[in-house]
């Protein structure tokens, strides 16, 4: 029968009540009570449990505790639909019993009365019946009924009348009344009246119940009552009366009497007709319901019921047969108990259980029995079995002082430390050393608690604690769920890296056992959050996030993952604002938001830590050294483990003026992460600035910034020279030294050349450079360091020499690929190559940039390509058709030059590779050919706009004749009518598969996910080519309509690479 508690209660909401009330009620098992409408008795067979109709409650408790092996006081009893179980008509049939996978035994009994409407047979007959496998049964009658049915019948010829039976419906059961007759009837059988309404029972917040099983007559006389003490023990009278009736045989059979009537009762037929009549349901309040007693009354009575059962036999079955089932006679208990003593002296755990298991099927109401196998049980190490078997043990035998001290061992074990306690109460003999492991355990969990609880706790105290408690744990038990719960708060206390995997551990554990443990699944999201990394795939957040509604929805009114989550979402807001604002260049308002962030959860260290650095970063950038460096020492202190804190801190030290310092930082840091790029990238230029600071520092002299302008430079001098010039000096031999210092500053950076060149880390008037006589002029002065290069030679830490077409320095600026200077370019249906990916030298750039090797860049104009790279003795390229010279082209100290920026990145690979460009990547060709189709359909928009956006007049007026005599028509023609939106639509597709290509690795920024690799370098070349067009952004436009996500994934790869570009106009 499929049971209507389940249809309407989804299996999460169940496992999670069940769960819910095993954590309120320890111990307890929670059985749900439901009443349908109609049972199908055809469905019943011996594997079912049939209770006989109209129970009284102890009966009622009587079955619960035999048929179904569960003892009554550990049993939250959940009537559905507020319907309670009277005691008169109890229940038709009880089955479909079993401890279901969402933690519930459930009970169904029928609202129909199965043995027909109530049976009466005078007080005390009994109708046997036999079950289906053959055994028989006997179900006991009483002289009174519930609800509409509970008065006894107004017309009945006397007390004690009852009506006639009626036969039971159901093919397997009739033959029961066909066996035994039809019971016999003391007097016609009167009409049944309608009880006035007066007479009904109607809604109470008591459970009033007749509770005793004596004569009619005495009960038409008492008072309904509620379950109390005195009414059990009459209850317990009742039955003593029943049993004490003797024994006779009916049909072949024997069976027991209750206060048995002088007639036999003959084996007549019953009509078969089934009651119409139908109960009225009975509303009281659960926690009034006699089933929801006090576990202690509920105790005493399935004590004294099994003491009565072991003096009399069951009052719900027939004779026992003298033999078990298992083959061990009564006589042969002690024999059994004997057997087993033996085995367990022998460690023989497993065999002892098997014989004290025989003993106690021979007599299970002797507690010696019970209580010897739960030692078995206990040093076997299956302390809940041993649990089980010493509480009932207790049960029968309450003041036995062995049987407590073996439960209460037991409940220590278990890490029960205050059940044991109490179990000690109850002894008076219990010594000091008997509670000392349990008070260990009480006094340890009690520290952890109020660790965990104090805002200035200590999560590793709390820990030491709980590990301290477990060592009172039996040996093999399980932590208990309460202490495991601890350990996770504790490591949340921690709030570190190690601590908060330990967490996922401990809570990911407890959902594999109940899925529906709310409070497991809010200390994981608590963990998330607190871990807040970003990842492959899902971040922290949004796990967090996930795991909060997940607990949310098992449990609305869980405070504490609503709270944490509204905490998380306003942090992650305000962390994005602080963000945002950095990155376009708001750093003041940034460190504010940064401020204002770490305020909201000054818990949380990991998500502080971060805050603290990115601050600092925002404090470096405004030139507070001192403060960004604060910041790191905190966010360290928070984090130790945050290794870019260290590197941001060294950045800050070193420009706050102590290179020395960041070096040493970052060599340390380099030593622990050896295969970090980037980090070694930055330890490069650390080295660099630590060799220009000890030169002569003219900015420091002048007292003017890096980014001085001239009349900035020129004003500066002119207050200095005011002070140390030589007629007010008065031949003071330091101050004509600081002047003459001023005067060379002024000189210095007043010219572009020899500015330029200071700031690569040159000095030109110092003949220890190398420089030698400084800048001849041009390339024709002697650039390079290789043969008929002029004579100059480069510093080493200078590595190479780059001939650039990017802005500024009069000549040319950005245009397209290998842009040769022998009069070559691209006619009409160009298609881009990646051979030489990089606009203008871009791609060589942030090769440079990127692998932090120093550079110095010499503009051309576009007409004398050719004749500066033969003039600095270049070799033309090897095979090329037509352009023998084309840009970007490098010069390295040994002399070589290569020309283009993929070989160019080739040798550099091959020189310096560390980091590495990952040129195996198979994005390269494939992001080479995505912008070669790109640039392929836009020719007719940058083409047309190169000269007059991009270049210089020289170069402008050769690229429009050179390309207008190459293609035969005129480029503005050619623009107007191929180019704009019709170009652009050609262009969509393929922007589109751009954005699919980046997507591939959603991780990102870059195109392979976090690994950088030079296909990133010809996307940004080709994107910052774009942006000189102003074009970059209808690009994007464009992108984003092919494909949706298009914008963002760009953007964040190009921001990405932000920091690659910033020499990009040296």
């Amino acid at each position: 029968m499929r049971s209507k508690f389940k249809d309407e209660h989804p299996f999460e909401k169940r496992k999670a009540e069940a769960e819910r009330i095993r954590q309120k009620y320890a111990d307890r098992i929670p059985v749900i009570c439901e009443k349908v409408e109609k049972s199908d008795i055809a469905t019943i067979d011996k594997k079912k449990y049939l209770v006989p109709a109209d129970l009284t409650v102890g009966q009622f408790v009587y079955v619960i505790r035999k048929r179904i092996k569960l003892s009554p006081e550990k049993a939250i009893f959940i009537f559905v639909d507020e319907v309670l179980p009277p005691t008169a008509a109890l229940m038709s049939s009880i089955y479909d019993e079993h401890k279901d996978e969402d933690g519930f035994l459930y009970i169904t009994y029928s609202g129909e009365n199965t043995f027909g409407e109530a049976v009466w047979t005078g007080a005390g007959n009994a109708i046997l019946f036999e079950d289906g496998d053959g055994e028989a049964s006997s179900a006991i009658s009483h002289q009174f009924r519930f609800s509409d049915r509970s008065e006894l019948s107004s017309d009945s010829p006397e007390p004690g009348v009852p009506h006639k039976a009626e036969r039971p419906t159901g093919r397997n059961y009739s033959r029961y009344f066909d066996a035994i007759g039809e019971p016999t009837m003391a007097g016609s059988r009167p009409s049944k009246p309608e009880l006035p309404p007066s007479s009904r029972s109607g809604r109470s917040t008591s459970y009033a119940l007749p509770l005793s099983l004596g004569n009619p007559s005495e009960l038409a006389n008492r008072k309904s009552a509620r379950l109390t003490e005195e009414n059990l023990q009459a209850l317990l009278s009742d039955l003593e009366s029943q049993r004490s009736a003797p024994p006779s045989s009916v049909g072949g059979r024997s069976a027991r009497y209750c206060r048995r009537t002088s007639e036999q009762m003959p084996k007549t037929q019953s009509p078969k007709k089934k009651s119409t009549t139908t109960s009225r349901k009975s509303r009281a309040a659960p926690d009034s319901h006699p089933l929801n007693l006090h576990p202690d009354q509920l105790g005493r009575l399935s004590a004294a019921m099994a003491r009565e059962e072991a003096r009399h036999g069951t009052p719900m079955h027939l004779d026992d047969p003298p033999v078990i089932n298992n083959g061990v006679s009564e006589a042969a208990d002690e024999a059994c108990k004997a057997s087993g003593n033996k085995f367990f002296k022998a460690k023989d755990y497993d065999r002892a259980v098997q014989e004290y298991s025989k003993a106690v099927e021979a007599d299970p109401s002797n507690p010696t029995y019970l209580s010897n196998r739960a030692a078995a049980y206990m040093s076997a190490g299956k302390y809940e079995a041993a649990l089980y078997d010493s509480l009932a043990a207790s049960r029968l035998d309450p003041g036995n002082e062995k049987i407590l001290h073996r439960l209460a061992r037991i409940y220590t074990s278990l890490g029960r430390s205050q059940d044991a306690l109490d179990t000690y109460a109850r002894i008076p003999s219990a010594s000091a050393t008997d509670t000392a492991a349990a008070r260990q355990a009480q006094r340890s969990i009690d520290i952890a608690q109020k660790q965990i609880d104090a805002p200035d706790g200590n999560g590793n105290m709390a820990l030491w604690s709980i590990d301290n408690a477990k060592q009172t744990l039996g040996s093999g038990a399980p932590m208990p769920r309460t202490w495991q719960i601890l350990r996770a708060k504790a490591n949340l206390k921690i709030d570190s890296l190690n601590s908060l995997g330990e967490v996922q551990a401990i809570t990911q554990a407890l959902m594999r056992q109940n899925p529906g443990d709310a409070e497991a699944i809010t200390l994981a999201a608590r963990s998330f959050y607190l871990k807040d990394d970003k990842g492959v795939g899902k971040s922290d957040y949004e796990r967090a996030e996930q795991y909060f509604r997940q607990a949310l929805s098992l449990d609305p009114d869980n405070s504490d993952a609503r709270n944490w989550l509204r905490t998380m979402k306003k942090l992650q807001r305000a962390r994005e604002e602080a963000n945002d604002f950095f990155k376009r260049g708001n750093y003041a308002v940034a460190v504010e938001h940064y401020t204002s962030a770490l305020s909201i959860d000054p818990a949380n260290k990991i998500t502080n830590a971060k805050l603290l650095g990115n601050r600092a970063l925002a404090n470096i950038r405004l030139k507070n050294y001192e403060a960004a460096r604060s910041d790191c020492d905190r966010a360290l202190k928070l984090d130790p483990t945050y290794a870019k804190a260290k590197r941001t801190r060294a950045k800050a030290v070193g420009e706050g003026g102590d290179w020395e310092q960041a070096v040493r930082d970052l060599k340390s840091l380099a030593e622990e992460n050896p295969g970090d790029n980037e980090l070694a990238r930055e330890l490069r230029n650390a080295e660099l600035e630590l060799k220009k600071s000890k030169r002569k520092d003219y900015y420091k002299i002048l007292g003017v910034d890096k980014d001085a302008g001239d009349k900035e430079i020129e004003k500066a001098y002119k207050r200095k020279a005011a002070l140390l010039h030589p007629d007010k000096t008065q031949g003071d031999e330091e101050k004509t030294k600081q002047f003459k210092d001023c005067l060379e500053a002024k000189e210095i950076l007043t010219d572009p050349q020899k500015r330029h060149l200071y700031d690569q880390g040159l000095d030109p008037n110092d003949p220890t450079s190398g420089m030698g006589g400084g800048m001849g002029g041009g390339m024709g002065g002697g650039m390079g360091g290789h043969p008929g290069a002029g004579g100059m030679q480069i510093d080493p830490e200078i590595l190479m020499q780059m001939f650039g077409g990017a802005g500024g320095m009069g000549g040319a600026r950005a245009f397209p690929g290998g842009m040769g200077g022998g009069g070559g370019g691209f006619p009409p249906g160009f298609n881009f190559s990646a051979g030489g990916p990089g606009m203008g030298g871009r791609g060589a750039r942030l090769v440079l940039n990127y692998k932090g090797i120093p550079y110095k860049t010499e503009w051309v104009e576009y007409p004398d390509i050719a004749s500066k790279l033969k003039a600095a003795g270049v070799e033309p390229n090897p095979d090329a058709t037509g352009t023998p010279y084309s840009i970007p082209a490098l010069t390295l100290p040994s002399g070589k030059t290569i020309q283009d920026s993929w070989p160019i990145a080739q040798e550099l690979e091959r020189l310096y590779p560390s980091p590495s460009l990952q040129l195996d990547s198979p994005y390269i060709d494939k992001v080479g050919d995505i912008v070669g189709d790109i640039a392929t359909a836009l020719n007719p928009v940058w083409i047309p706009a190169l000269p007059g956006k991009l270049l210089n007049p020289p170069s402008a007026e050769y690229f429009v004749r050179t390309r207008t005599e190459k293609f035969g028509f005129d480029l503005n023609t050619w623009a107007e009518k191929e180019g704009g939106e019709k170009a652009w639509t050609k262009a969509a597709p393929h922007l589109g598969r751009l954005a699919e290509l980046i997507q591939e690795h959603p991780e990102g920024p870059f195109i392979q996910g976090k690994t950088v690799t030079y296909a990133d370098f010809v996307l940004v070349g080709f994107l910052v080519f774009l942006e000189r067009l102003d074009a970059l952004w209808h690009a994007l436009d464009v992108a984003e309509s092919a494909k949706t996500g298009a914008r963002k994934t760009i953007e964040d790869l190009y921001f990405a690479s932000a920091e690659w570009l910033k020499r990009a106009d040296h």
